[in-house]
């Protein structure tokens, strides 16, 4: 029982974090693009150490919102009349045969089911508007937040200066 709430909680962590992380990648890789190679790694090398301590900062609060987002949504799926197994298997039935649905599930369990995954997506909604102004609030916009996401995952030196960072 608990897996199957972890699980849960994990896809809808992992959406909140895909919209931040994936919302700006094509714009970024669009603007690298023009650059000459050597000016994009530069580019990658030069990032200020106020640059990497705000994203840090941001990335802290993202990390705190998203917890929070995580307890929300235990909460409703403690609270929905479905068991998380039932929730689970109508979302399966759902993705994979959406016709079916309709008679394997009964009138009352489809509209608890949709009752839960209104306050599901309403908290992930509310999780991303924070992670947003999280970022925001360390003078990042969401694209900038994003390129340097990027850069420090694929620069080691700049991971390392990062945990080096906020390890002391």
């Amino acid at each position: 029982m608990g897996q199957k709430k972890r699980t849960i909680r994990w896809i809808l962590s992992m959406l909140i974090i895909s919209v931040l992380v994936l919302a700006a990648a094509p714009l970024a890789a669009d603007d690298m693009m023009d650059l000459p190679m050597q000016d994009q790694l530069d580019q990658r090398d030069e990032v200020a150490e106020e640059q990497l301590q705000q994203f840090g900062f941001a990335l802290i609060s993202i990390q705190e919102i998203q917890i929070e987002a995580n307890e929300a949504i235990d909460e409703v799926l403690a609270s929905s009349e479905l068991s998380e197994e039932r929730i689970t298997e109508i979302m399966q039935l759902q993705q994979a045969a959406p016709e079916e649905a309709e008679d394997q599930v009964a009138e009352d369990e489809l509209a608890e089911f949709e009752q839960t995954i209104t306050e599901v997506e309403q908290v992930h909604e509310s999780a991303e508007a924070e992670m947003v102004d999280a970022v925001e609030d360390v003078g990042f916009d969401v694209e900038e937040f994003n390129q340097l996401a990027q850069q420090i995952d694929q620069n080691p030196d700049l991971m390392n200066r990062l945990q080096e960072m906020f390890m002391n």
